[in-house]
């Protein structure tokens, strides 16, 4: 990383600042799985436990990053079995995400694609911890241990045959999905890099600044007017590997403000070519108009 490399990455944080605002606006409670719905949370010590966790600073060092058990999709929703046993699916979360919240993203996914969802849990430090750590990691890779973690599980997965792997991460988590993809890439033979032609990476709301896995199936969808994509994938394009789907919105969050839009395919392709290959694996929408 060099000075000026890193001085420019400081003018987009601060440049970006004016969007800071909009992070959860417009807060679309009412939207299926939103995590501002008061009503998507069983208890409401639940609901407080998830809100005080998004904005209280709890420092978790660094760590392994723990796997959570799959979250099912319902019956009305579920794909083809032979899709199902040829395919594996994991979920990366973001900033603000506590165990509840991150459940609440794996059930819209799981809806939405009736693929079982595998949950990697990236502990929230609360909102301005998170921040700190999104804009840190984009320059020192402070993730390392965390990225070599969800390195090892996607290597594990790819060589016991799977026919597709698919990670999807959002906000932090696409940080720390490009880095893990980065470094699996960089750790496999070249003869073994076949491998990664079975991996696919989507990206919501990435603050991730570089990916190069040319071999590697990727796209990154981001809300024009959403902080941490600015400066994130928005400014990053040109060091980023795959395709990019925008949308003239604000927002920031995985379910109210992203998979909101997705399902009623309102991201256009930014390479004027075909529609998003995420998208036609979905067997059933939340309901959104």
């Amino acid at each position: 990383m060099t000075v000026h490399s890193l001085a420019r990455r400081s003018q987009t944080v601060l440049r970006e600042l004016p969007y800071f605002p909009y992070l959860i606006i417009p807060p679309n409670v009412d939207v299926p799985w939103s995590e501002l719905g008061y009503g998507n949370y069983k208890t409401t010590r639940e609901a407080l436990t998830a809100l005080t966790e998004a904005l209280l600073p709890v420092y978790h060092p660094f760590a392994p990053v723990p796997h959570i058990p799959i979250v099912m999709p319902p019956a009305s929703s579920v794909a083809p079995e032979r899709t199902r046993r040829e395919e594996v699916w994991f979920f990366l979360n973001g900033i603000c995400t506590n165990e509840t919240v991150l459940r609440l993203n794996g059930e819209a996914l799981a809806s939405i694609f009736g693929r079982q969802i595998s949950l990697l849990h990236n502990p929230t430090d609360g909102v301005v911890l998170d921040l700190l750590e999104c804009v840190a990691g984009r320059t020192y890779e402070i993730f390392e241990p965390v990225s070599r973690s969800v390195a090892d599980i996607l290597e594990t997965v790819l060589k016991i045959q799977k026919k597709k792997v698919v990670l999807i991460a959002h906000s932090q988590g696409g940080i720390i999905g490009s880095q893990a993809v980065n470094r699996l890439r960089e750790r496999l033979p070249t003869e073994d890099r076949e491998y990664l032609r079975h991996l696919e990476l989507y990206t919501f709301a990435s603050a991730a600044t570089q990916l190069e896995a040319p071999e590697v199936y990727a796209e990154h969808f981001y809300n024009s007017r959403d902080y941490v994509s600015r400066i994130g994938v928005a400014s990053h394009e040109h060091q980023i590997s795959g395709r990019f789907f925008t949308l003239e919105a604000t927002g920031h969050l995985m379910n109210a403000h992203y998979l909101y839009h997705f399902v009623s395919g309102r991201y256009e392709p930014e390479d004027g070519g075909e529609g998003s290959r995420l998208a036609g694996y979905m067997t059933a929408g939340p309901g959104t108009d």
